[in-house]
């Protein structure tokens, strides 16, 4: 789905054996929105029949040296 020059994609698992979360369960964490140090601003909500929906938006690239990481050639 594109929203003017953006994408938006939504991803689920469909596998025929997989069972919906019961009751009480946690499938993901409520989170307002987040600005991470490697580029993305993400948050967690929650709908009305209890789904929870993750989103993510990239804020500006970042080199994995800028949050601590290291950058290694293929093997």
């Amino acid at each position: 789905m594109s929203i003017g020059t953006d994408v938006a994609m939504i991803v689920a698992d469909v596998r025929g054996t997989q069972q919906p979360p019961g009751a009480n369960a946690v499938t993901h964490v409520m989170e307002h929105p987040v600005d991470r140090d490697y580029g993305e601003r993400e948050c967690t909500l929650e709908d009305r029949e209890g789904r929870r929906w993750q989103f993510s938006e990239t804020l500006r690239d970042v080199s994995p040296e800028e949050f601590g990481c290291q950058t290694v050639e293929p093997w």
